[in-house]
This record gives structure tokens, C-alpha cells and sequence, in this order.
């Protein structure tokens, strides 16, 4: 196993080659310049041989940090990151644009890794869909200084193989093994679920058990970035005051206790974000609903709005669990934080399903935050567990009220209920004459079992058969 890095002025198609090579569309590609911030992880494979590519930001917000000296916070990341990867990549990727040519940036990078780092650079001149094999001069690009030259199309998927051919089989370049530089980058790939094996060769047996997804929603500034490095403990997402700064799905792997967690940053949600990032409208849906937990972070300053209560709303009818986690607290009392959770689940009736934390992460330690994951799992082995007999949930459903007076007084009996699946948690209620029962007493039968079987954090769905 080995890495590459993908480095290239903007709209060179590093994303776009990230994504044909991982064979995910997590990296998400634009045609805006300086889109890309944070670093993407991927692990990909290739007849059976596996290596990990890492795709970087553009090639100007470097050479910004180079004339800042990295000044600001976000610069510092960006830094420690990019210098930490430099030491221990095997092979880079310099991605050239064919109809654009050759810049100042490429010929600087070039230099910049062959002299002063020593480190074995491919060129790959991307783009060559309208360009015939016999226009194409490898000749023009030999001063750059590189020996292995590919022209690839990232588009069609041209010229890939025979590089990766060059790269795996023939031995063009050698490669060491940094397991240490593994264990840590493996952490951060997009695609870590397809490749579980390759956990068992670097890591221990405890890291090989079964995975809980969580995704961490918000709009932006509110601290979905510093709260994920905060977990993980390095600089895993970039922190700015700008808004819109994370535009990609970037995960990380975890282990608190000796349970596995994929905890992943998203972008800000916002109506801007929405229209304008993404070609498809239903892309941050499509990837919020493959994660079974959601921790929603809101500014406690700004308070619940009605986007806020809306993407609430929407998710907790399909089934979500839910922890509604309120930052920026540093300045209030926990009887302020008591009399505001109360003003809140009076005003918005579906708040007391949720799971609810006032956190500070100015002051945020972790005893704090192991409390917050242990109570989350004990939430969620509850909802997932096999305890939930029938014996026991028609136990419960005797002790309601048993008979409902509907229309005409034809009454409503309600004999027996069992479990119709676990995601969402669905409750099947076998009865006679069902159709007359009301909206106010189906919500009653609900909220009883929500106390009985000690749920927080999403809804329990009642379904009801006739015998």
C-alpha cells in the first residue's frame, strides 16, 4: 500500500479524478475557483492492489500561506496538514490542464518537490478528449523537470490504466512502508465501510467491529468543525469565521470506549448553499439519509429558526435519531439553560422527543463529551436492541386505556402489537375496528410507549391491522 497526492492549478480535475479513482461522488467537484479547502482521504483499488489518494487544496491558497507565513488559524491547519502529508506520500500527482498549458504554479511545484523535498512527481496532462494521439507531444513538458508523463481524460477515463499499470506492476517507482503514516490517514478515508479488511492488517482487533454513523448538521459558524476536530483531536476540517468554508462531506474514524464511530462534517445548511454548490438538489438529502444519527448544532445566540425547525421536522418524520445539541453557552447559567429548554418544549411540541445538550466548546473538555456519547449510546442500544417482545409491548399496550368509544359508540379494541422494524421503530397494533380511532389518540398510544420504553432522540411509528 502506497499514496497518492493530487496537486494542479484549479479546475485542473484533481476532484474529479479523486472521485473516478475512490468511485464515490463525496469529493464534490465545481468549476468555481479555490473550491476545494480541505483535504479528501480516499483508499482505492486496482486489480487487487489497494493504495490511498489524497486530494488537496488549490495550488493559490498555498502559495498564500507562503507569502503569510501562516497568520491566521485556518492557515495554521491548512499548514500542518499539508506538511505533515508531504513527509510521508510516496508518489506525487501534478495535474495539468491541456488546452490551458503549462503556469508559474506548475513549473514552482516542480522545483519545489524535486529539489528541495526529493520527492518522485507523475505528471498527468488531463483533457485530451478533442486531441489525437499524434497532436500530443510529450516533448513540450520535459522542462519541467519530470521523467513519467501520462496523458489521461479524466472524463472518459482515457489513459488511466496505463498509468496505474506503470505505477503498480512495472515497479517504475519505489515505495516504503509507513504503517504509522497509515493508521492515522486510513482514519480519514471517504470510503472506509467497503474497505473494513484493510483495518485488520494496520489496526488492532477492536477496531474491526461494527460502525454507528453520525453526521454532524447545522448552518454555518456555528462550530460543526471545531466540534469534529474536537473529537477526533487533530485538524480534520478547516475552521474560518467565513461561512462556507466546508463543502464536502469530510469523515473521520473514531474509538471512544471501544465503540467504533464514522463521524462526518457537512456543509452548512443554508438556501445559498443549496442552489448554488450543488447541481443537485437532493445531493446533501441523499447523503444525510445514509447516517442512522444526526447531532444538529445550533447557536444558542440565535436561538431555533424556522429553517432550523423545518430540516427538524423533516427528519423526524422519517424516522432519525435526533440529538439537538445548543453551542456557544460560555456566558449562561445552567438555571438559564433549565428555563430556556422549558420555554423551547413548550413552544415546539416535537423538541421533547429530541435529545438536547448545552455545550461550550470554547471550554468543552472531555469527561464533558464522553457523558454526551455515553448517553447517546445508551439511546441507541435501547432503540436498537432485541428486548422489544411482543409479550412485553402488548404488556404495555393493556396498561392504556383499553377501549375507545368512536362513532355510533362502536367501540374500539385494541388485542395485541409486536415490533414492524427497527429504522425507523415501527409498532404493528392488531385490533378491531381501527379505522375509528382518532388523531389525539393515536399520538396519546405513542407518546405511552415513547415513556414506557425510555426513547429520546426520534418517533415511534404506530401501525394499525385489522384481525
Amino acid at each position: 500500500m502506497f499514496t497518492f497526492l493530487l496537486i494542479g492549478n484549479s479546475n485542473v480535475g484533481k476532484t474529479s479524478f479523486f472521485n473516478r479513482l475512490t468511485k464515490t461522488n463525496l469529493a464534490i467537484d465545481n468549476k468555481i475557483n479555490n473550491f476545494t479547502y480541505d483535504f479528501n482521504y480516499g483508499i482505492f483499488a486496482y486489480k487487487n492492489k489497494y493504495s490511498i489518494c489524497i486530494d488537496t487544496l488549490n495550488i493559490y491558497n498555498m502559495n498564500i500561506l507562503k507569502k503569510n507565513k501562516c497568520q491566521c488559524i485556518k492557515k495554521n491547519c491548512i499548514c500542518k496538514n499539508f506538511i505533515y502529508i508531504i513527509k510521508n506520500i510516496n508518489i506525487v500527482c501534478l495535474l495539468i490542464d491541456y488546452n490551458v498549458g503549462i503556469n508559474k504554479n506548475d513549473v514552482f511545484l516542480s522545483k519545489f518537490f524535486l529539489k528541495v523535498l526529493k520527492k518522485k512527481i507523475v505528471l498527468l496532462i488531463n483533457k485530451i478528449d478533442l486531441c489525437h494521439d499524434n497532436d500530443f507531444n510529450s516533448y513540450n513538458y520535459r522542462y519541467l523537470g519530470i521523467d513519467l508523463i501520462y496523458p489521461i481524460s479524466v472524463l472518459n477515463g482515457k489513459g488511466i490504466s496505463y498509468f496505474l499499470d506503470d505505477v503498480f506492476f512495472q515497479k517504475k517507482i519505489l515505495f516504503e512502508n509507513q504503517n504509522s503514516f497509515y493508521k492515522k490517514i486510513i482514519c480519514f478515508c471517504i470510503n472506509l465501510d467497503k474497505y473494513n479488511f484493510i483495518l485488520k492488517k494496520i489496526f488492532n482487533k477492536l477496531y474491526c467491529i461494527n460502525y454507528i454513523k453520525i453526521v454532524i448538521l447545522g448552518k454555518p459558524n456555528v462550530g460543526k468543525s471545531t466540534f469534529i476536530n474536537f473529537i477526533v483531536g487533530n485538524y480534520r476540517s478547516i475552521v474560518s469565521s467565513k461561512s462556507g468554508t466546508t463543502k464536502d462531506f469530510i469523515t473521520c474514524f473514531t474509538n471512544i470506549n471501544n465503540i467504533n464511530y464514522i463521524i462526518s462534517d457537512s456543509p452548512g445548511l443554508n438556501k445559498f448553499t443549496e442552489k448554488f454548490y450543488f447541481k443537485d438538489k437532493y445531493f446533501i438529502l441523499k447523503k444525510i439519509f445514509e447516517f442512522k444519527i444526526i447531532f444538529y448544532l445550533v447557536d444558542i445566540n440565535i436561538g431555533l429558526t424556522k429553517y432550523d425547525l423545518i430540516i427538524l421536522n423533516f427528519f423526524l418524520k422519517y424516522g432519525k435519531i435526533i440529538v439537538l445539541i445548543f453551542n456557544k453557552c460560555e456566558l449562561y447559567s445552567k438555571l438559564d439553560l433549565i428555563k430556556y429548554k422549558r420555554y423551547i418544549i413548550s413552544k415546539y411540541n416535537f423538541i421533547s422527543y429530541l435529545d438536547v445538550y448545552f455545550i461550550s466548546l470554547f471550554n468543552l473538555k472531555n469527561k464533558e463529551l464522553l457523558v454526551l456519547f455515553k448517553k447517546l449510546i445508551y439511546n441507541y442500544k435501547n432503540i436498537f436492541s432485541n428486548k422489544f417482545t411482543s409479550c412485553r409491548l402488548t404488556k404495555f399496550l393493556k396498561k392504556s386505556i383499553n377501549k375507545f368509544y368512536g362513532v355510533n359508540k362502536k367501540i374500539v379494541k385494541l388485542k395485541y402489537a409486536h415490533i414492524g422494524g427497527y429504522y425507523p421503530f415501527t409498532i404493528v397494533i392488531h385490533g378491531k375496528k381501527n379505522y375509528l380511532l382518532n388523531s389525539s389518540y393515536k399520538k396519546y398510544l405513542m407518546n405511552f410507549y415513547i415513556k414506557k420504553l425510555n426513547f429520546k432522540g426520534c418517533k415511534i411509528f404506530l401501525k394499525f391491522k385489522e384481525i
